[in-house]
């Protein structure tokens, strides 16, 4: 099946305001989709119906399973929040016990727990973080141990909120860098709904929402070239990408590129 998730006719209000009419939405298998637009838009409230925290009419199925909101576990066993706040996320006194009770709510023999952790901190590179506590670390380590325990859980479909917002350039950078690889390695499909065009720069497809409507959709390049409609929806197009989309017209790139020393190097290669 080459779609993941199906969304079909939707309808949701939100304290009487209307979100979504009869909307509809597909997202291929092993893609990664970044969903912007301006305050208001629905995109976090997308999100939240994926996750199946409201009632909601029309269909969303997941891997062909329809989604009843609060009833099936087994349906949440295929998604995965990663938190903006990593803080809200952890509840263990170490990084190796933290993505450790995932498999021990699936109830897998100490055994396998052992060698399942030990073989994601190889993978992520943080065997050295396993009996640290995962309160001490610096924002990007706790990100990559949310990513570690989402490894654990081992979901189809990975939701991410804005959740880059508190770590800094370079450490967000590597982040991407590593979901793109596990995303490629896994076939697993990523949905991110941001404000901030700099973390969309991994995605194979974006959609532009506007109360609660598709505006643009497309590849990355399609929908980035738009300048104009995502200025008059008050979507900021970064500096850096700006200029990376003005150097591929011109075939001087052949992709996005924020890292202004990158983007040199690669010129004048």
């Amino acid at each position: 099946m080459n779609e993941i998730v199906k969304i079909k006719n939707l309808l949701f209000a939100y304290q009487k305001n209307q979100v979504f009419d009869k909307f509809n939405l597909t997202i291929k298998r092993g893609s990664w989709t970044a969903i912007v637009g301006p305050n208001g838009a629905g995109k976090s409230t997308l999100l939240k119906l994926l996750m199946g925290e409201f009632s909601y009419d029309g269909t969303i199925l997941v891997d062909e399973q329809i989604l009843v909101p609060k009833t099936q576990q087994e349906y949440f066993k295929k998604i995965y929040l990663l938190p903006e706040n990593p803080d809200d996320k952890f509840i263990s006194e170490t990084v190796k016990e933290e993505i450790a009770f995932v498999l021990e709510n699936k109830r897998k023999p100490p055994k396998e727990i052992n060698e399942k952790v030990i073989a994601i901190a190889k993978e992520l590179k943080i065997e050295h973080l396993l009996d640290k506590s995962p309160y001490q670390l610096s924002g990007g380590e706790k990100q990559i141990v949310c990513i570690a325990a989402m490894l654990a859980h081992d979901p189809e479909v990975v939701l991410m909120d804005e959740t880059l917002n508190r770590i800094d350039f370079s450490q967000k950078e590597n982040i991407l860098i590593l979901l793109d690889n596990l995303r490629k390695k896994r076939n697993i499909t990523i949905i991110t709904v941001t404000h901030n065009l700099e973390e969309i720069v991994k995605s194979d497809h974006i959609v532009v929402l506007d109360y609660g409507k598709i505006v643009l959709r497309g590849e990355p390049y399609k929908v980035l070239s738009e300048e104009k409609i995502l200025n008059q929806l008050g979507v900021e197009i970064p500096f850096m990408i700006s200029l990376s989309l003005k150097l591929r017209y011109y075939n001087l790139l052949d992709e996005i590129e924020l890292d202004m020393d990158k983007m040199v190097r690669k010129i004048w290669v």
